[in-house]
């Protein structure tokens, strides 16, 4: 340990007071009254030392004080950096890792010492590390960094992704360039983040398929509706054409579909027997599988891959939904938004059969109504003509329609006509 240099007063006072010791052993001849004076001079030097003494040993110990707070604080720094719950590490300018805390080595499953000396960039995935050297660039530039995501790759292979952000670090102690970077694993908020965006979607189908499913008065209502849920479709799946197979309704399977290349390829899978659309049909199942899969389909080189889902009515398959994806596979949010659609095309089903047969219901009412209406009147000509009752009015129409072979309703008209068109 090196002694510090005296302070200047205290050199000066030494000076000094080794002048007089030299001058009074010199001397031996000095006069009392003078070697008086010199140890007056060199007692007061001597208590300027001893003061200063007191000086420095309080120094000293402000000193020694400091450094215990600052190796205090250095500590609880360190057991911060440590044990903090995000990945820290701190590089050089070439991003060579130069420490990392426990969080850091937990995330990509290497001890810390291990960690010492890698470059950072060696654990991002290869697609993103063009986007890494540009954080680095961007902070060795003094730049402010936003969080970016960012995938790496750990020693056991898993993929993560990560937000990380990285700063400049600025300490008059360093002697080199240092940056910090913050490391958070975003896994979870991307898997919250994507169910939110998937219910989200699930609202926005449910809230158009309800508008989809008005039903129209004087129209085939399962037609537009289908036709509708097919549109629908073809808007929630950017580069898809969709189509529809219905069982039974083949009548309307052309004008159900929301592209006309959908359209082709469900024909020539209901012409030929065979395909996705034929095989949902059939097994109440999901399909799914590229064109080559089926010969009917093999030339169809424009499409990616070709999704079926089964339309459920009543616990029995009625139709499928035919998804032909043209410039991407359908994923799983897809997928899901697909699951949602075909129940509302379910429901459409049961809406127009309860539609249809109480539009059939009311019509026969009606018809009914007309009937008797008309019989009713026929009756009353014959009773006030013939002066019969009830009965026999209608035994008169009755046999009147079995010798005929005309509809009761048909005599009826006939005889009321009579009365209010006369010769």
């Amino acid at each position: 340990m090196t002694s510090q240099p005296l302070p200047e007063h205290l050199r000066s006072t030494h000076a000094r007071l080794q002048g007089l010791l030299d001058t009074a052993i010199a001397d031996q001849d000095l006069p009392s009254e003078a070697a008086h004076a010199v140890l007056q001079e060199m007692l007061a030097a001597l208590e300027e030392l001893r003061v200063a003494e007191e000086e420095l040993t309080a120094q000293s110990e402000q000193l020694a004080a400091s450094s215990a707070t600052i190796d205090e604080e250095r500590e609880r720094f360190v057991e911060l950096f440590e044990f903090a719950p995000d990945a820290y590490f701190e590089t050089d300018e070439l991003g060579k890792i130069v420490e990392a805390n426990h969080a850091a080595s937990a995330l990509l499953g290497i001890a810390p010492r291990p960690l010492t000396g890698k470059l950072l960039v060696t654990f991002v995935d290869t697609d993103d590390r063009r986007v890494f050297r540009r954080l680095l660039a961007r902070a060795l530039a003094g730049e402010a960094v936003d969080e970016t995501q960012v995938r790496l790759v750990t020693r056991d292979g898993r993929a993560i992704d990560v937000g990380i952000t990285v700063a400049r670090q600025e300490r008059p102690s360093l002697t080199s360039t240092q940056l910090r970077w913050l490391v958070r694993d975003i896994t979870e908020r991307l898997t919250l983040q994507g169910q939110v965006d998937d219910l989200a979607g699930e609202v926005e189908l449910l809230v158009r398929a309800a508008e989809v499913q008005r039903l129209v008065a004087g129209e085939d209502p399962l037609a537009i509706t289908l036709r509708g849920l097919a549109e629908l479709a073809q808007d929630l799946l950017p580069g898809c054409q969709v189509g529809m197979t219905l069982l039974g309704r083949s009548d309307m399977e052309r004008s159900m579909s929301a592209g006309e290349r959908a359209r082709e390829l469900d024909a020539r899978q209901r012409a030929a027997g065979e395909g996705p659309c034929i095989e949902t049909a059939s097994s109440a199942t999901m399909v799914r599988g590229r064109p080559g899969d089926w010969p009917v389909l093999a030339d169809a080189h424009d499409v990616v891959e070709i999704v079926a889902v089964p339309i459920i009515d009543a616990d029995e398959v009625a139709g499928a939904l035919n998804v032909y994806a043209m410039d991407h596979p359908v994923d799983a949010r897809e997928l899901r938004l697909l699951g949602v659609l075909v129940r509302q095309a379910s429901v459409a089903l049961d809406n127009a059969t309860l539609y249809v047969a109480s539009a059939n219901l009311a019509r026969g009412l009606t018809s009914a109504l007309e009937t008797r209406g008309v019989i009713e009147r026929a009756k009353g000509i014959l009773m006030a003509r013939e002066a019969m009752d009830d009965d026999a009015a209608f035994e008169v129409l009755k046999r009147a329609s079995q010798r005929e072979n005309v509809k009761l309703h048909d005599i009826a008209a006939r005889i009321v006509e009579s009365v209010l068109t006369p010769d």
